[in-house]
Parts: structure tokens; sequence; C-alpha cells
């Protein structure tokens, strides 16, 4: 087996498409994400895939494995995420893909590498391991599948309303960044990166809730969808409050809203992926009927 590890340029957008499916076990799933899809999340401002993505391709042209490196220079730290399709998995593909992300990790000037892994990925664990990454933390995929969720009251005072395109960026940006500061790692929007995402594919406007205290946003949950012909799934994919606003229910409110907007478009699959040791949020989910299907784990090398 011959290969080499290049980086990114547009016009393997199509071929990248489809190795990232494939890598992700998607092709012909509901899950499948197309070339548009693609070009929208590689052409975020926080991307630049021209610099940060990698691609193991054969020397007679087959992608074969990708890694992509996200810049979060504000918390000191990159992130890599990326595959090899199956035909060539421990093959070596993987070590040089990794081996190419510290590298550039290093390059981008960062103090931390992070990495999330599926927790049955043994060898892969193994590799990291060798490689000196060390086990950080560990996340919950959960899903529900129930078709009825009751609305929870909100106290007088408050509101729901919708995210409005070109109007609500900044609010948007501000809550989230507050709701998360001092998460693990979040790192900061802004508002250029939170209105490229509120414009892709798999949102819409309306499936971004804010409930507001006298018109102030105190919390919002921010979900997204996926649909063909057969069938659709839905996310619930941010839920945040406000430090100030802590303490009144208003988590399972928002949380309550965005299942209950994703069920009037006709989905009952919702996922979603939660800190495992964030109880409460943790807790949370699974009073709604969400069920833990997944488990991934994070490593993180110091540089």
């Amino acid at each position: 087996m011959s290969y080499f590890i290049r980086e990114f340029c547009w016009e393997d957008l199509e071929r990248y498409t489809k190795l990232y499916n494939e890598v992700s076990n998607l092709t012909d799933t509901v899950k499948y994400r197309d070339t548009e899809y693609m070009r929208q999340f590689l052409s975020q401002p926080s991307i630049v895939p021209e610099e940060n993505c990698f691609i193991a391709e054969t020397n007679n042209g087959q992608f074969v494995g990708f890694a992509l490196v996200s810049n979060e220079k504000t918390i000191d730290r990159a992130v890599t995420a990326g595959g090899v399709v199956s035909s060539y998995r421990y093959k070596g593909v993987e070590k040089k893909l990794l081996e190419r992300s510290v590298s550039h990790a290093n390059y981008l000037g960062v103090s931390l590498l992070h990495i999330e892994i599926s927790s049955s990925e043994d060898i892969y664990r193994k590799l990291l391991e060798e490689a000196k990454f060390k086990y950080v933390k560990n996340y919950w995929q959960m899903m529900c599948e129930r078709e009825d969720i009751s609305s929870v009251e909100i106290p007088n005072q408050y509101s729901f309303r919708l995210f409005k395109t070109g109007v609500d960026e900044q609010q948007l940006t501000d809550l989230q960044n507050r709701a998360f500061e001092a998460s693990w790692g979040f790192c900061p929007n802004t508002v250029e990166e939170i209105s490229a995402r509120t414009k892709m594919k798999d949102t819409a406007p309306e499936g971004i809730i804010f409930l507001d205290y006298l018109n102030y946003p105190c919390a919002y949950v921010w979900t997204q969808k996926i649909s063909n012909d057969n069938c659709s799934v839905g996310w619930i994919g941010m839920t945040g409050v406000h430090p100030d606003y802590r303490g009144r229910g208003l988590g399972r409110a928002v949380v309550a809203a965005g299942i209950n907007y994703l069920k009037s478009q006709g989905i009952n699959v919702i996922e979603l992926e939660v800190d495992a040791e964030n109880v409460p949020a943790r807790e949370l989910y699974l009073s709604f009927g969400f069920d833990k299907i997944a488990h991934t784990v994070w490593y993180e090398k110091r540089l």
C-alpha cells in the first residue's frame, strides 16, 4: 500500500464529501451529508480547510482518510477529527494522520491537542496512548424516540421567541459565550462564526429558540434536523442558560421547547451529546426519555 498525505483543496470537495460519509458510516443513511452541506461546513470562518485539513491519498488517487484540525487559539488548544476508510484501517494511516495533526498543532502554536474517539476503539486508544495522549473526558450520545413531550410552564415575565436572521446573531453569540464560558473545551464564538453556522442547511431560524426575561435573552436551545424521502432525524445541538438565571428551571423549559419544535416538524427521533460528568444536564435529558446509545472519550496531548 502506497499513499501520501497532503492538504485539502476545494477541487477535492466532492471526493472529500464521499470520504467523510464513508469514514463516519453515514453512506445510505438519513444522516448522509451532501456536497452542499460540506461546502457550508468547510466554509465556516474558523475552519480554513486549505490550511487545516489533511487527506491521505493513494498513488492511484483514492482518498482513504482525513484529519481536520480546528484551531482554537483563543483557549490555547486545537482539536483534530477524522478517520480512515474500513479497507485501510489499522494499517498505519491513522498513525500518519495523527502525526500530521500533532505537527500542525505545534505549527499553530497551541499548548494542547484534543481528539474524541469511540470508547470501543481499543486499537486507536492504544495508538493515542503510545503517542503520549492521556484520557481527559467522556461524553454520552443520547437518543429519544418518544412521540409526545409536554411543554414546561415558564414563570411570569418570561417568553419564548424565535431567532431572526440578520437581527439576533449578536445576542445569540453573547448568550452562548456566557452560558458556556466555564464549560470544559468551550471556545468562545465570534459573531461571524455564529452567523455562518445559523445559515447551514441543517439549521432553520425557527429551530433556534430564545427564552427572554423582560425582552432580555437568558436561555436558548439550538436544534438541527436532516431529512430524506423516507425519514428524518433531529438534534438538540446546544442548550444554554445565562449564569445569572440558573436554578429557575429554564433549562428544562428550553429543552422541552426544542423537542416540541422538532416534533412539530414530524421528527420523532432526536439525538444529542452531553458531558457524562455534567450530572444535572445528563439527568435532565434522562428525565425527558433520552437513552444512552453510545459513549465517546476525549484524549489530550500537551505540546
